[in-house]
Formats: C-alpha cells, sequence, structure tokens
C-alpha cells in the first residue's frame, strides 16, 4: 500500500512538471522569438524601442499602480466596443509588447484603455514634476497604429463555412 502511494505520488508530480512546463516552454517557443515588423512603405520597424523618459516612465506606470484602474489592450472587434470608442483601430497582439519589461495589460477598465494613447494624445507641455513627465513620455509611446500581420480579423473562407455544414 505504501509503494503505490509514493508510485503515485511521484506519478503526479512528473506529470504536473511536464504539463507545466509544456504550457511554459511552448509558449516561449511562440512568442519568444516574436521580432519587431519591417514595414517597407514607412522604412522603420514597429513597435518602437521606448527610450529615455519613455523607457522610465514604464517604471512609474507600474509604481502607481495604473493597471489597476486602466487596460493596455484593445480587444478584438467581437470582444465589445474598444473601436467605437476610440481606443485603437485594430486588436492588440503579442507583438505590440515586445519591448515591455513587464507588460501592464491591466485588471480592470475603469478608466479609459491606455493601448493607443500616443496616437490619440500626441506629445504636448508636460508638467514640472519628473515621475509625470516620466508617465507622460511613457503613454506616448503606446501607440498601435501601425499594421501587424497577426492583428488582421479573422474572417472565414466560403470553403470553412461549407465543411462546418456537412
Amino acid at each position: 500500500m505504501m509503494k503505490s502511494g509514493f508510485f503515485f505520488f511521484i506519478g503526479l508530480l512528473v506529470a504536473f512538471v511536464f504539463g507545466w512546463g509544456g504550457v511554459a516552454l511552448g509558449s516561449h517557443k511562440q512568442l519568444g522569438a516574436l521580432a519587431p515588423f519591417y514595414d517597407d512603405g514607412e522604412g522603420s520597424s514597429f513597435p518602437a524601442r521606448p527610450q529615455g523618459l519613455a523607457a522610465r516612465g514604464q517604471l512609474v506606470y507600474a509604481d502607481l499602480g495604473c493597471a489597476s484602474c486602466h487596460t493596455q489592450q484593445v480587444r478584438r472587434p467581437d470582444f465589445g466596443s474598444d473601436k467605437a470608442r476610440g481606443w485603437g483601430d485594430r486588436q492588440n497582439v503579442a507583438r505590440d509588447y515586445i519591448y515591455q519589461v513587464r507588460p501592464q495589460l491591466g485588471e480592470s477598465r475603469i478608466g479609459p484603455d491606455l493601448a493607443n494613447y500616443g496616437a490619440r494624445r500626441p506629445a504636448a507641455k508636460t508638467p514640472e514634476a519628473e515621475r509625470a513627465q516620466t508617465l507622460v513620455a511613457y503613454l506616448q509611446t503606446l501607440n498601435t497604429t501601425y499594421e501587424f500581420p497577426e492583428a488582421r480579423p479573422f474572417v472565414p473562407t466560403v470553403a470553412a463555412k461549407e465543411g462546418a455544414h456537412k
């Protein structure tokens, strides 16, 4: 009885480790190699890496707990009215966050979504406080007006629709 309990526990532990490892390693394999998207028409890569004040501003955003009231993710058109609210023209995808050390996707939407803040509020005169300047600089880098191939809405093909009816 004691031997079978031990082997059951070891088997359960092995299953848990392999399951969790598969999720973690699979996600890393799928998303860890994402690189910026080079747009030939624009002649530059997107998203841009935050520099200077903007890079420090992300830390201020996290320190102030802004993610508890604001999100940074425009949802797909069939998941809400984000586009109608003017929060972005396309859904956010994993590539949008490749330069964020700690992506602040948010916990709830008490305040407006900030994913595309940089396109909605262009650079303006900022307050004198250093933390405010860094936070504003960070928010102004949140601009997702560029197109990624994976951000295009899924439209089922005619063949897929016919296959579903059979």
